[in-house]
């Protein structure tokens, strides 16, 4: 048993220093010590050591643990090495066999009366639910600890209520979230518990903030991060800053997410752990690209990548060393228990297990340095998979700005006032064109490239729904130079629609009168060159336009819409893909306004 301690000190010693862990378990052998402080030592020697950098050999000294404490009748420790050890078959992924121990353990303390420790085991329950992506589960988990906290206190009912809350949150039930968290709170600060009040304001505002509502949600990110300062808390810092530099981002104050963003990867960066190092770098690309900023975003990215890269790394080099301790431990553990028998009798059977031990250990070796050759040359094919899904996620976003909630909802209400008219063969006729316009879109956006007849006739349909909807107040034009066969040049999909928009919505709708857009294609050289001009008021004169829901606004110049900005997006990553220029420009008429876009000359 001593040479098992030795080894499992090397290993504890990895982490932490080794005079703590040479007191541990000298406290755990010294047996004029009563019982319970010996377990509660190993323990701790358990958690703070090798539960992290060899948990099969935490998992041997847990049961070695509930062993002694069942001996002495100790069902208090029994019960915590048996949430030890589903604890440590969890964090291996072998939820089956967690669930199992847990359930020894919640019997163990049924059996003895021991509601506290009972609303723990549950507590660890719900967050193997959680880790298995199963959150209706671990709510029903939670409610049911919750009904026994009654006679257990204040402490356990804040913890479970801000639980709950994370449960509905992960199932998109916000209200039901809100109402936990903010009751899980009120307790928590009615005992006055830092850490529960810490734990609720977080979930609190990690709750509020994928419903967009940012402003309510900054304030506890900011109430997050000075409890987390005040109680020295660096990883819970680090995590208040980077929702705030999310929050900021999300609001479209890309200056202080910038500002968080940096914080944040500065403390990651003094605890040197890389998987959030890692975080920081992607939380900062999206902003810098979200603000305009392509330099620094591509920066940003290719620290991302190496991060990336250094994470896997260092996680197949950790399973290398974990492979490889436990052959060790396996070997000096096998060789302890051949030491108990008669070394007479089974000499020759003890040679040739270690013999058989030694190539097992060789075997899996080569199968683990074989694992990291394999990974190796798969991560150069990960990579190119990555920056195209950068231009697959720029295409999805330009697709749900194109088709944004302010088309779909004035189509809506334009059917509706036909229908409200009793006009059916109005109301049908805009909804085969609505429809007509949709299935276009959506078979379009399939595509990197399409023809440049599809794409006009996807634009022309939204125009007529358009010219419909504002009741002719306009009429348009399209045009194509004779010189270019349409079924031949091949265009991004969709890429003028937002200039569109704005033509019809800050130049036309202003207008008195009415109005007129043209849009013409022609071919210099090599560059496909748009002309999109409309005779509104202008820039200068927009004012802005009561949409049909009350809430749309002209673009004056002072901001750029989000449409706008990822056209331009686009543009720059069709111009990276095929040379020549790509781009637009706003030129300011008399009468009207004028966007020329030009981009290289692609065929089919």
């Amino acid at each position: 048993m001593k040479r098992v301690a030795l080894f499992l000190l090397s290993l504890g010693s990895i982490a932490h220093g080794q005079d703590r862990f040479d007191t541990l378990w000298q406290t755990w052998e010294d047996r004029t010590l009563a019982d319970s402080v010996r377990l509660t030592a190993l323990n701790r020697f358990i958690w703070d050591g090798p539960r992290l950098v060899a948990p099969d050999s935490a998992y041997v000294l847990s049961r070695m643990m509930y062993d002694t404490a069942a001996h002495w009748g100790l069902h208090r420790f029994m019960v915590g090495a048996l949430n030890t050890q589903a604890r440590l078959k969890a964090m291996q992924g072998d939820h089956s066999t967690a669930m199992e121990i847990y359930q020894q353990a919640l019997e163990l303390c049924r059996s003895n009366h021991d509601v506290k420790r009972e609303i723990v085991v549950l507590g660890n329950i719900g967050g193997s639910y959680f880790e298995m992506n199963e959150p209706y589960n671990a709510l029903q988990v939670f409610r049911r600890a919750l009904e026994l906290s009654g006679s257990v206190g204040d402490r356990a009912e804040a913890h479970l209520r801000t639980s709950m809350a994370l449960a509905h949150t992960q199932m998109a039930e916000y209200e039901e979230a809100d109402e936990q968290a903010r009751r899980g709170l009120a307790v928590a600060e009615k005992i006055g518990d830092k850490g529960e009040i810490l734990y609720a304001v977080r979930i609190l505002a990690d709750n509020l903030d994928p419903q967009g509502r940012m402003d309510e949600a900054i304030p506890y990110y900011e109430r997050s991060l000075a409890l987390s300062q005040e109680l020295r808390e660096q990883r819970s810092v680090l995590s208040a800053l980077k929702g705030l530099a999310s929050a900021y981002s999300n609001r479209g104050d890309n200056e202080k997410a910038i500002a968080f963003g940096k914080r944040a990867l500065d403390i990651a960066q003094e605890l040197d752990d890389r998987t959030r190092i890692m975080n920081c770098y992607s939380i900062l690309y999206r902003v810098y690209k979200q603000a305009g900023n392509a330099a620094e975003a591509l920066g940003m990215l290719e620290k991302y990548l190496e991060s990336h890269d250094r994470v896997m790394n260092d996680e197949n080099k950790a399973a290398m060393v974990r492979q490889k301790a436990q052959f060790e431990f396996d070997l000096k553990e096998a060789t302890l228990r051949a030491e108990q028998e008669k070394k007479d009798a089974i000499a020759a059977q003890e040679i040739r297990r270690q013999k058989v031990v030694r190539y097992s250990f060789m075997a899996g070796a080569l199968l683990i340095l074989a694992g990291g050759g394999i990974w190796f040359r798969t991560d150069r094919k990960h990579r190119l998979e990555r920056f195209q899904k950068e231009a697959a996620e720029l295409q999805t976003q330009v697709l749900r700005s194109q088709m944004n909630p302010h088309f779909i909802f004035n189509a809506l209400n334009s059917i509706n006032a036909f229908v409200q008219r009793n006009d059916a063969d109005g109301a049908s006729s805009y909804l085969s064109k609505f429809a007509r316009v949709m299935r276009g879109v959506l078979e379009n956006s399939r595509h990197r490239e399409v023809a440049l007849q599809d794409d006009l006739e996807t634009l022309r349909g939204y125009m007529e729904l358009e010219q419909k909807r504002m009741e002719n107040k306009f009429d348009f034009t399209i045009e194509v130079d004779e010189d270019i066969d349409p079924e031949q040049v091949m265009v991004p999909p969709l890429v003028l629609q937002p200039l569109v928009e704005n033509a019809i919505w800050h130049g036309i709708a202003a207008k008195e009168g009415l109005g007129h857009i043209s849009v013409k294609v022609e071919q210099q050289g090599d560059q496909l060159i748009w002309c999109i001009e409309d005779d509104g008021v202008g820039r200068g004169a927009a004012k802005p336009v009561a949409g049909a829901e009350g809430d749309m606004q002209v673009n004056t110049g002072k901001k750029t819409s989000l449409g706008t900005a990822i056209t331009r997006s686009r543009l720059e990553l069709f111009q990276q893909q095929f040379g020549g220029r790509a781009g637009f420009r706003y030129e300011d008429l008399p009468q009207g306004t004028r966007v020329v876009v030009e981009m290289p000359v692609i065929r089919a």
